[in-house]
């Protein structure tokens, strides 16, 4: 099983960050790659020449690193060229206009479009995420494999998630 994380802007600059989460996983017995750290696009572009080689060695070391809320900062597509990133997600504000007829659909279908040429996963996102059957038609009819909302599971508490995680790991 994989997780996936959300790193804050203050816990993205720690300077033991890697080491603090190398050792967490040892100590549970984890390997890197089961590891997911989700960084919104505006941490990274306040400082993107100090981002870059953090997050090369956190994907050295064979973390997962994902673009969270893709499309809310000053990114471009050399950043996501040059960055070591297995994907992005698409900012909640984008997945919301889906079923609206807003031209903000358009982009939705630019953004999958750019993340396969670029050959990373697309993530639909938000807090809601995908709510609807309409929304999930346009993301597949678009090419969008993966996303999450409450379409397919509302959020549950931590209690109902370690049950949830028994029944499938058990």
């Amino acid at each position: 099983m994989n997780v996936a994380v959300n790193v804050s802007d203050r816990e993205f600059w720690h300077s033991d960050l890697l080491t603090q989460m190398l050792n967490s996983l040892k100590r549970h017995n984890l390997t890197a790659d089961r590891l997911t750290l989700e960084i919104t696009e505006a941490v990274i572009m306040r400082r993107p020449k100090v981002a870059l080689p953090l997050m090369r060695e956190m994907h050295d070391a064979g973390i997962h690193l994902r673009i969270d809320d893709f499309g809310t900062a000053d990114s471009s597509l050399d950043m996501l060229h040059r960055f070591p990133v297995d994907a992005f997600k698409i900012d909640r504000s984008f997945i919301g206009a889906l079923t609206t007829g807003d031209p903000n659909a358009e982009l939705v279908r630019a953004i999958v479009a750019m993340g396969r040429a670029l050959g990373l996963a697309v993530v639909a996102e938000g807090v809601e995420g995908v709510e609807t059957t309409e929304q999930l038609g346009f993301l597949q009819e678009v090419g969008c494999a993966t996303g999450q909302g409450f379409l397919f599971m509302p959020a549950v508490s931590g209690d109902q998630a370690q049950d949830l995680l028994g029944r499938v790991l058990g």
